[in-house]
């Protein structure tokens, strides 16, 4: 049943799940998943938390077999999701080729297709903390950093010099040492 304010919906049978923020949670989640990363059969993965990656290293004169591939493993893992009650967001489902500027020239349109939706290459994508964009020269990550950390010390200017400092190795370093 589900409680909104003082009212009582009917209770229904769960039938799948866990309850939230049960501390069974991650364990049971990841034995859940533990096969997915095994269903790709060209690209390898790579899984944190409920995030997975596929990825997959081409020449550009192979781009048109790499989509071809890639939009295979992408059906596998549909497929492996609707056989598992999962469901999968194509709108947080992102695609970034990486490479040189010359060699990202040289490319012909690259889409994926994945339930309907097409992929196409972004500009950048934040994964873990760390902004990438397709030439991996984090300048983006950069000034996403620097910018956060100016806009800290901006909010705290006014503090006394002592407690300034302590403040600032608080936030605006452990920032910078851990990148987040």
């Amino acid at each position: 049943m589900v409680r909104i304010n003082s009212t009582l919906s009917d209770k229904l049978p769960v039938v799948s799940g866990v309850p939230q923020v049960s501390i069974l949670d991650p364990l049971l989640f990841s034995n859940y998943i533990n096969d997915l990363p095994t269903i790709g059969k060209f690209c390898s993965s790579a899984c944190y938390v409920d995030g997975t990656k596929l990825l997959l290293s081409f020449c550009v004169k192979d781009s048109n077999s790499a989509i071809a591939e890639i939009n295979s493993d992408l059906i596998r893992i549909r497929n492996w999701c609707f056989d598992n009650c999962l469901l999968l967001n194509p709108d947080k489902t992102k695609l970034m080729v990486f490479g040189t500027r010359q060699m990202l020239s040289k490319l012909p349109t690259f889409k994926l297709s994945l339930l309907g939706k097409d992929l196409v290459p972004a500009e950048s994508v934040k994964d873990l903390g760390v902004t990438f964009d397709p030439n991996l020269n984090f300048d983006k990550h950069i000034v996403t950093t620097v910018s956060s950390c100016m806009s800290i010390l901006s909010q705290i200017n006014r503090i006394s010099k002592d407690l300034l400092v302590t403040i600032i190795n608080a936030l605006d370093f452990s920032k910078l040492l851990n990148n987040k």
